[in-house]
């Protein structure tokens, strides 16, 4: 019995005898079978292990997954998390199962699931069918149905290919097999044939394999057409996706593609799929987390059955390689279309703790340890279980022991030619809820065409150089993001900005600014160099705007940002001055709301025309201003801000004016205020004019009463608890302000129908007197008391509430504030003095102050002037813009063509400032002008004829193209107006 079994794979030829397959050496025709079939399936990429995900697993070009029991020094590799030996599979199959009804009878096939410990294959190979170079079945009559050893047939992973689709591990067939065919993803067969379509990969690591049913002598249980197993006809096609970086990470994709090359058609089809892994570690296999095996009811639509450790008591002896243990979920993202043409869903799934023993139709259990189970043994259970079901309550006490579930979905039917495909995600997860959320995201990223979360989008970048300065702006483009996978809710689209720069485009770039939505956004950025000693003119930087989201901090995603592109978001800019002929002019605000009074609108005055022009033109800057007093003066507070750049400046105008007047310091208080270097970007002052008349008696508020039935109510300018106070900003305008208030109808207030509390008040008006028409911007209120208890009742506005007993017999009292002209003025507030009737320091009362005064009544007047202190109207929350005005241009003169510079000079080879190219430079020009350069001897060298900015660059090349040679020479520049000037210099070129 004994031979040599000669393999190809790859291209070369290997002896299994002599070899790790010592396994052909044995004596039992049944082992030595196996081993054949193994040496078979030999070869380098015969099996694959992730390389990309979280998830560490292998994949055999025959379908199974996770480990076999042959060749020897083959470990299973499942592993969560990577390189940890935790989450072992189980010691059956892992894999899919496909059930259907072929011709009349029951019929499965699977890629060991049920082959356990003694069978080491399943009932597939690698290969397709029809392939010429395969055997043909003469029990079945098919062609290319038996197995053969093509390099073809390897488990492809994408991490081996480039972006062209080429082999560049050396490792593996030359190009990879998946392929964009009119606009679909598709297994292109023949290798000669792939180049003349695009390579498709949609995910970080991408595995492949293409496996058949169709070799009988892999399927023990067959032994001819009556046999208790026979083959399908079944091509399958494995796509995995997985992925190295944020929620992906933690998910795998199998996606299998079934094709019906039975020559017949398939009804009553089910797919099948068992996961085969357990929650433990390597070193302890016997015993395993407590879990349990559930789908999940509340929400049908996600196909979802799951594994949840409990008692976490225990996880420390069996798991170690995260706090918790995962909660493993297998969502069918993808399931065959049944009879009604909508997809299936998850059928059910069963648990499978005892999945070894299968029940035939009468009942009795059968072991594949001892004997061949029939198809249509193994179809019934799969299609009516006799397993757990994983709702029934009377086997939670097992649920601990059971390992996971078996994803079910069908009936479907499959017509020759026919595809069938089911996709199943591995989701690793926290806890339930974590489980759910990476469902949400894995289905979008699924149903979209494998698109992932994406940062937000470039923001358009523009750089303007300025004297040792770059401006930078963007615009908002960005922040209109959208994430077609992950919801605003989990986090934001777009969140900010990172501003770099750096000296060279190949970096390295420092981030010189950011900005986020927690704090404030800006669209406006002065760059000084302050981190490097400051910008210099006539050096390139190179800039990046980086928009970038918040991330999913639920789903464990890190935020992302856009990347840099040049033109777009990545601009070049070297720094320089303004044209010598460039000037700028002041502009005024504009009032929005609010009043100004007797302080002018601030005026914008340049400091610079290169920055003015630059930083401020066409630049709107909202300014505040109003009014203030800490009892002893007046302030005037002001608040400059720039939306666009995020600048904000507080400022205080004082304008030397005291709430008291005396004779001293009397007299006309008129100036202009100053802000200097507004922003600090060396662009502009701000003067804000202003006139006011202090006068020499001190601030006071004088009241008369005129009560025709001798009322007493007092009028409290300020108690003796500053409960009310004077906070007056202005008590003049053009003349002492005087008002009248008049006491007029009687009116009832229902405060409660169900107390019968009815409240007696008087309507008031209130005439100015320089004017004698009614007074605007005043309020009287009212706030009453029930006497011995503690209810209180608001009154309405502009009414004054009466004291006393109503008509039930309640006891309230009343006290109001009149607010006018910005001084609050208090009307008989009860006990407000503490019954002492002490007035404050500054104020007079009008009468004592005591508990139980009398209301004033119908007709009654109260007769109130403001004198002394200052004499204006102050701003009142004024808010106005500045807008910069746009640059100008003046005439050239002589004097400004002499500031022009010529740098470097002399030019030498070696000089620092040419950064690697032959660059001079011409500075300070106008904006329009003609540079000649000649020779000593007068031959014109070159003409260059400058367009805006103030700065030319010279290559040192004349205009046939040729490098210069060292030499003395002159620039004759005439500006478009005439003028001119003549500037020497010299070039030492070197070698």
């Amino acid at each position: 019995m004994l031979r040599s079994i000669v393999v190809k794979s790859q291209g070369k030829s290997t002896s299994c005898l002599g070899t790790r397959f010592v396994l052909c050496a044995l004596l039992s025709l049944d082992i030595l079978y196996q081993s054949v079939l193994f040496c078979q399936l030999e070869g380098t990429l015969f099996r694959r292990v992730s390389r990309a995900s979280n998830f560490e697993f292998a994949i055999y070009n025959s379908g199974r997954l996770w480990w076999v029991d042959h060749p020897p020094g083959y470990n299973p590799v499942a592993f969560w998390p990577r390189g940890s030996f935790h989450l072992q599979p189980e010691y059956i199959g892992a894999g899919p199962v496909f059930l259907a009804k072929k011709l009349g009878r029951y019929v499965e096939t699977d890629v060991q699931f049920m082959g356990f410990g003694i069978y080491p294959f399943g009932e597939t190979v690698p290969g397709r069918i029809g392939d010429p170079k395969a055997g043909y079945d003469p029990v079945y009559h098919g062609a290319g149905w038996q197995y053969v050893d093509d390099p073809n047939y390897i488990v492809y992973s994408s991490l081996d290919f480039d972006s062209s689709g080429v082999d560049i591990s050396g490792s593996n067939f030359d190009d990879w097999p998946i392929r964009s065919v009119n606009g679909s993803k598709k297994y292109v067969a023949e290798p000669s044939e792939r180049h003349s379509y695009p390579p498709v990969y949609a995910s970080d690591e991408e595995m492949f394999c293409i496996f058949k049913d169709t070799d009988r002598r892999y399927d023990l249980c067959d032994n001819g057409p009556n046999g208790p197993s026979v083959p399908i006809g079944l091509e399958f096609n494995l796509y995995v996706y997985s992925w190295g970086s944020g929620p992906g990470k933690d998910i795998a994709l199998f996606q299998y593609d079934i094709i019906n090359k039975s020559g017949t058609a398939l009804d009553s089809c089910y797919f099948a799929f068992y996961s085969g892994l357990e929650l433990t570690r390597f070193e302890a296999l016997i015993n395993q987390v407590p879990h349990k095996v559930e789908t999940y009811t509340q929400e049908p639509r996600r196909n979802l059955a799951y594994v949840r450790p409990i008692n976490p008591e225990t996880w420390p002896a069996t798991w170690s390689a995260t706090p918790v243990p995962p909660t493993i979920g297998y969502p069918f993202l993808e399931t065959p279309r049944g009879y009604s043409g909508m997809q299936l869903g998850l059928t059910y799934g069963a648990v499978t703790n005892e999945i070894d023993w299968y029940t035939d139709t009468s009942g009795n259990r059968m072991s594949v340890y001892n004997t061949c189970v029939t198809d249509s043994i193994i179809y019934r259970n799969f299609t009516h279980p006799e397993f757990y079901d994983v709702q029934d309550p009377k086997y939670t006490r097992a649920y601990e022991y059971l390992d996971g579930p078996v994803l079910i979905t069908g009936p479907f039917p499959m017509a020759n030619g026919d595809t069938a495909r089911a996709t199943v995600a591995f989701i690793f997860s926290d806890s339930l809820p974590h489980l759910l959320l990476l469902d949400d995201f894995i289905t979008k990223v699924y149903n979209s065409g494998f698109q992932g979360p994406i940062p937000p989008p470039p923001s358009k970048l523009t750089a303007r150089g300025l004297d040792r300065s770059v401006k930078l702006s963007w615009d908002n483009f960005a922040e209109s993001a959208k994430d077609p996978v992950i919801p605003d809710s989990l986090g934001k689209p777009f969140y900010g900005y990172r501003l770099l720069r750096a000296s060279s485009k190949a970096g390295p770039y420092t981030e010189i600014g950011r900005w986020t939505k927690d704090s404030i956004i800006v669209h406006e950025y002065l760059d000084k160099g302050t981190d490097i000693g400051g910008l210099k003119n006539n050096v390139s930087y190179y800039y990046q705007i980086l928009s970038f989201d918040e991330g999913a901090k639920l789903l464990k995603l890190d935020p992302m940002e856009s990347r840099a592109v040049d033109g777009v978001n990545a601009q070049s800019v070297v720094p320089s001055t303004e044209p010598s002929n460039a000037a700028s002019q002041g502009s005024g605000g504009s009032l929005l709301s609010g009043t100004l009074g007797d302080v002018s609108a601030p005026k914008l005055v340049p400091l610079s025309p290169t920055n003015f022009n630059n930083l401020m033109s066409g630049q709107t800057i909202q300014v505040k201003l109003s009014a203030t007093t800490d009892g002893v003066k007046y302030y005037l507070p002001v608040t400059f801000s720039d939306s666009l750049s995020g600048r904000l400046e507080n400022d205080v105008i004082d304008p030397n004016l005291f709430v008291d007047g005396s004779a001293s310091i009397a007299g006309i208080k008129e100036g202009e205020a100053v802000i200097h270097d507004l922003f600090s970007i060396g662009a502009t002052d701000i003067h804000i004019p202003y006139r006011f008349e202090q006068l020499s008696e001190r601030y006071h508020i004088v009241p008369t009463i005129e009560a025709s039935d001798g009322a007493d109510v007092p009028i409290i300018l300020d108690d003796s608890l500053k409960f009310t106070g004077i906070n007056s900003y202005s008590p003049y305008t053009s003349a002492a302000r005087e008002v009248i208030l008049e006491f007029t109808s009687i009116g009832v207030d229902t405060a409660s129908t169900v107390f019968l509390r009815y409240i007696p008040y008087l309507n008031v008006t209130v005439t100015d007197v320089a004017t004698g028409l009614p007074a605007t911007d005043w309020q009287m209120r009212s706030m009453g008391a029930r006497v011995s208890l503690s209810q209180s009742y608001n009154g309405k506005a502009s009414r004054y509430y009466l004291s006393g007993t109503l008509s039930n017999g309640e006891q309230w009292e009343f006290g109001s504030w009149l607010s006018i002209y910005q001084s609050r003025i208090a009307f008989d507030l009860t006990d407000r003095g503490v019954g002492s009737g002490k007035t404050g320091s500054l104020f007079l009362w009008a009468s004592s102050h005591k508990r139980g005064t009398k209301d004033f009544q119908v007709g009654d007047k109260v007769d109130i002037k403001w004198q002394g202190g200052v004499k204006a109207t102050f701003p009142q929350e004024a808010v106005l813009t500045l807008v910069g005005a746009p640059g100008t241009r003046t005439e050239v003169t002589g004097e400004m063509m002499e500031k022009i510079r010529i740098v470097p000079n002399p030019y030498l080879a070696r000089q620092e400032a040419e950064r690697g190219e032959r660059q001079l430079y011409f500075n300070y020009l106008p904006d329009q002008c003609t540079i000649r350069i000649y020779t000593i001897a007068l031959d014109l060298v070159k003409t260059i004829y400058h367009q805006g900015g103030s700065r030319e660059v010279w290559n040192l090349q004349t205009e046939g193209g040729q490098i210069v040679a060292s030499q003395m020479f002159f620039a004759y520049i005439e500006s478009a107006n005439g003028a001119k000037t003549i500037k020497k210099f010299s070039v030492i070129v070197g070698k």
